[in-house]
């Protein structure tokens, strides 16, 4: 069955080229619930040839794989960050009773939530590091309602990084990229999990500290 889903690639890759890897980068991040690290180890592998060096096959990898596809993400990126911004509350405020926390749990951790370079850095390694499903980055600055510049300069940049890698391992493990990719697929479906149930629980702690703070005072 993976044979048939690489060939897919291949083929979509063969037909459409650069725009081939733009539509991936945006499925990659919208469907964020989907391990697709594989995505662009296989891209790497298909689009590079093997017997360059490595810095031809960097350069391969940045201009034809990392920068196209990092535009995809970006655009994917921003359908997600601007639904959450737009819809989150509404649907928080529904769900508040069922979820343990309401708006105002989101409204003081967009206040803690510092502006600056360490936070800039942080969002640009979230994006770069492959085993984080980079969509749940977009869906969590949406709903702190995070700078759209910060986050389009931040999200572009780390997945230039990030996709860089992916393309260049394709490229070096050749057809063992294969098994390589499934492994890194399953990590980041329990990476998703992990994200989520922390993401709650620092929600949670922080309405819950701010109430307290409020009693105090």
């Amino acid at each position: 069955m993976l044979d048939q889903y690489f060939g897919v690639i291949e083929g979509f890759l063969a037909a459409y080229g650069l725009a081939a890897v733009f539509l991936l980068g945006v499925l990659e991040e919208v469907f964020f619930f989907v391990p697709t690290p594989f995505f662009f180890v296989g891209v790497g592998f298909f689009m590079i040839d093997a017997h360059l060096k490595l810095a031809a096959a960097l350069q391969v990898a940045i201009l034809k794989i990392a920068l196209p596809g990092a535009f995809g993400v970006l655009v994917g990126g921003l359908v997600i960050y601007w639904l959450v911004y737009w819809g989150g509350r509404p649907l928080v405020r529904r769900l508040s009773g069922y979820i343990g926390f309401g708006w105002e749990a989101i409204e003081n951790l967009n206040k803690s939530f510092k502006r600056g370079h360490i936070d800039e850095v942080a969002l640009v390694l979230l994006r770069a590091i492959p085993l984080v499903p980079i969509g749940i980055i977009s869906l969590f600055c949406g709903l702190i309602r995070l700078n759209v510049r910060e986050f389009s300069w931040t999200t572009f940049i780390g997945t230039v990084l990030r996709m860089t890698g992916l393309s260049l391992l394709g490229w070096y493990l050749g057809r063992e990229y294969v098994k390589y990719a499934v492994q890194v697929a399953a990590i980041e479906r329990y990476a998703l999990i992990v994200i989520l149930v922390a993401l709650v629980i620092g929600l949670l702690y922080w309405h819950g500290r701010h109430k307290q703070q409020e009693e105090q005072s």
